[in-house]
């Protein structure tokens, strides 16, 4: 299965995408495990060679996995906060970087 992480954690405007691979089982398995395996495999020893080539950051705090079927997961410091399309448009397209990083410290989004 391939997750799209979108890098907006290090890098302005709209970021860059990341394709997380991660293996499919062919069980139910919970969103919380499909997460925690995009964030470990999202990280750059574990990532195919042409997101070595783009030069990208790691899975990080701040990037958002979209889900295939369109549900996006805020990545926070410490687990994850599911967002409406329209908190993910929001994020991605109306704030800075450093407005993301304020958000991320101090605004939990509706926890």
């Amino acid at each position: 299965m391939v997750i799209r992480v979108w890098m907006l954690a290090f890098y302005d405007g709209r970021g860059k995408i990341r394709n997380v691979t991660i293996p499919d089982t062919g069980k139910c398995v919970a969103v919380t495990e499909i997460l925690d395996d995009v964030f470990y495999k999202g990280q750059n020893e574990f990532c195919d060679k042409c997101d070595k080539d783009q030069n990208l950051a790691n899975v990080s705090s701040g990037d958002v996995v979209e889900f295939p079927e369109g549900n996006y997961h805020l990545v926070k410091a410490m687990g994850f906060k599911k967002l409406s399309f329209y908190q993910f448009v929001s994020y991605q397209k109306h704030l800075s970087r450093d407005e993301r990083k304020t958000i991320l410290h101090f605004v939990n989004l509706g926890d």
